[in-house]
Protein backbone atom coordinates (compact mmCIF):
# COMPACT_ATOMS: atom_id res chain seq x y z
CA UNK A 1 0.00 0.00 0.00
CA UNK A 2 2.93 2.35 0.59
CA UNK A 3 4.07 1.83 -2.99
CA UNK A 4 0.63 2.67 -4.36
CA UNK A 5 0.52 5.83 -2.23
CA UNK A 6 3.91 6.94 -3.52
CA UNK A 7 2.77 6.40 -7.10
CA UNK A 8 -0.37 8.46 -6.48
CA UNK A 9 1.70 11.22 -4.86
CA UNK A 10 4.10 11.31 -7.84
CA UNK A 11 1.23 11.62 -10.29
CA UNK A 12 -0.30 14.39 -8.19
CA UNK A 13 3.00 16.31 -8.27
CA UNK A 14 3.32 15.84 -12.04
CA UNK A 15 -0.24 17.08 -12.52
CA UNK A 16 0.32 20.14 -10.32
CA UNK A 17 3.57 21.07 -12.11
CA UNK A 18 1.86 20.75 -15.49
CA UNK A 19 -1.10 22.83 -14.27
CA UNK A 20 1.18 25.61 -12.97
CA UNK A 21 3.23 25.71 -16.17
CA UNK A 22 0.15 25.70 -18.41
CA UNK A 23 -1.28 28.67 -16.49
CA UNK A 24 1.82 30.79 -17.14
CA UNK A 25 1.77 33.20 -20.08
CA UNK A 26 3.88 31.95 -22.97
CA UNK A 27 5.67 35.27 -23.45
CA UNK A 28 6.16 35.98 -19.73
CA UNK A 29 9.08 35.23 -17.43
CA UNK A 30 9.69 31.51 -17.11
CA UNK A 31 9.48 29.90 -13.67
CA UNK A 32 12.61 28.32 -12.23
CA UNK A 33 12.49 24.89 -10.59
CA UNK A 34 12.92 26.55 -7.19
CA UNK A 35 9.97 28.86 -7.84
CA UNK A 36 7.89 25.84 -8.89
CA UNK A 37 8.89 24.07 -5.66
CA UNK A 38 7.87 27.17 -3.67
CA UNK A 39 4.50 27.31 -5.44
CA UNK A 40 3.92 23.62 -4.73
CA UNK A 41 4.77 24.23 -1.06
CA UNK A 42 2.06 26.89 -0.95
CA UNK A 43 -0.35 24.15 -2.07
CA UNK A 44 0.87 21.86 0.71
CA UNK A 45 3.20 19.73 -1.44
CA UNK A 46 6.74 19.73 -0.09
CA UNK A 47 9.30 18.72 -2.72
CA UNK A 48 12.92 19.59 -3.37
CA UNK A 49 14.03 21.64 -6.37
CA UNK A 50 15.81 18.65 -7.90
CA UNK A 51 12.62 16.58 -7.59
CA UNK A 52 10.73 19.28 -9.47
CA UNK A 53 13.45 19.22 -12.14
CA UNK A 54 13.14 15.43 -12.46
CA UNK A 55 9.35 15.50 -12.81
CA UNK A 56 9.44 18.51 -15.13
CA UNK A 57 11.77 16.67 -17.50
CA UNK A 58 9.55 13.56 -17.32
CA UNK A 59 6.61 15.51 -18.70
CA UNK A 60 8.79 16.87 -21.49
CA UNK A 61 9.13 20.47 -20.34
CA UNK A 62 12.52 22.11 -20.69
CA UNK A 63 14.28 24.17 -18.05
CA UNK A 64 13.48 27.86 -17.69
CA UNK A 65 16.40 28.61 -20.03
CA UNK A 66 15.16 26.17 -22.68
CA UNK A 67 11.51 27.29 -22.64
Amino acid sequence: TVRIWRCYYCIKILFEIKKILDAQPKDGKKLSDQKLADMLLEKGIKVARRTVAKYRSQIGVGSSYER
